[in-house]
């Protein structure tokens, strides 16, 4: 009886050290397949500064490396490695990191690893992000960022955000930069029609406006992410806080200024608004030599526009 519940307790610990080891392996599986994932980000990012540099050529990556002619690389064949030129040649990327971000998704699981799962879904977002680029189609561009949209918005709807507050601030971000690029793309459609006085402009800045309203309305959100109990942001932010809360006053700001409307008493409350945003900025920078070095390239851009606009609310006010 003895030896038999010693040879069981023998086999559970071994069962139990093989279940460990096993577990062990699918999750350091998973982070190489993320590491794969980053690879084709990078690659993807890489591709397009060559474009942007020397359109015309095709490139390639060149790695001065010892051979292996032993080596098991089958399963290795796969891995991209050619720069691409091409939004069919990026695609072919995006997808083996796709693919690969797929898989570690079914190992960090949202119930048992939720920080990390979280982060692959982030990932997943950059690399649709990179590939847009290659896209010239306005309309198939855009679809790329409501994918990136949905993505990122499904997380926030079922996140704690008092427990997962730092990927919360950032979730919001890039979401809400992502409604700044579609919300170029939408402005650039609605300016082509108007050359070809199309019907269809009238709708087009329809969908223009409601995609500034959602991206002012995530960015407000984040911004909410810093407020006290009180519900005022606290003046003095910490070092990695103070240019994510600045810009998102500052897309605010520029989000309000290029709400389109007929109605005159509308755009002259929308163009105040944005002047309160980009004054906000001047002001924070005037009182910070951080904020200030931070905000550099934006800086001029706020001092700028609350003089356009305040120039244009005096005509309209006296016309």
């Amino acid at each position: 009886m003895l030896r038999r519940d010693v040879s069981s307790s023998s086999d559970y610990i071994k069962t139990d050290k093989q279940s460990s080891r096993l577990e062990r392996y699918h999750y350091r599986l998973a982070d190489i397949q993320r590491c794969w994932a980053k690879y084709d980000l990078l690659l993807i990012d890489h591709s397009w500064e060559l474009v942007q540099e020397t359109p015309v050529e095709k490139h390639e990556l060149h790695f001065n490396c010892p051979r292996f002619p032993e080596a098991e690389i089958a399963r290795f064949e796969d891995v991209p490695f050619q720069t691409a030129r091409t939004f069919e040649e990026a695609r072919v990327i995006f997808l083996h990191g796709q693919k690969m971000l797929n898989a570690a998704k079914s190992y960090y699981s949202l119930e048992d690893r939720a920080t990390d799962y979280f982060e692959i879904v982030q990932e997943h977002s950059h690399l649709y992000r990179s590939l847009a680029k290659f896209e010239v189609d306005n309309g198939r561009e855009s679809k790329m960022h409501r994918r990136r949209i949905d993505m990122l918005e499904d997380i926030l709807k079922i996140m704690n955000k008092t427990l997962y507050l730092n990927v919360a601030q950032q979730i919001y971000f890039e979401l809400g930069e992502t409604y700044s690029d579609l919300f170029a793309l939408k402005l650039e459609k609605v300016e082509v029609l108007k050359k070809l006085h199309d019907h269809a402009t009238l709708p087009a800045v329809v969908k223009a406006n409601q995609v500034a309203e959602k991206a002012i309305k995530v960015f407000t959100e984040f911004l909410d992410l810093y407020r006290d109990k009180n519900g005022k942001i606290t003046e003095s932010l910490g070092e990695d806080n103070i240019r994510p809360v600045l810009l998102a006053r500052f897309y605010i700001g520029r989000f309000t200024s290029k709400f389109y409307s007929t109605d005159a008493k509308k755009i002259i409350q929308s163009f105040r608004s944005a002047i309160e945003h980009f004054e906000y900025v001047i002001q924070y920078c005037a009182n910070s030599k951080l904020a200030k070095d931070l905000l550099s390239e934006e800086l001029p851009i706020c001092t700028e526009m609350v003089q356009l606009l305040s120039l244009k609310i005096q005509r309209m006010v006296n016309p």
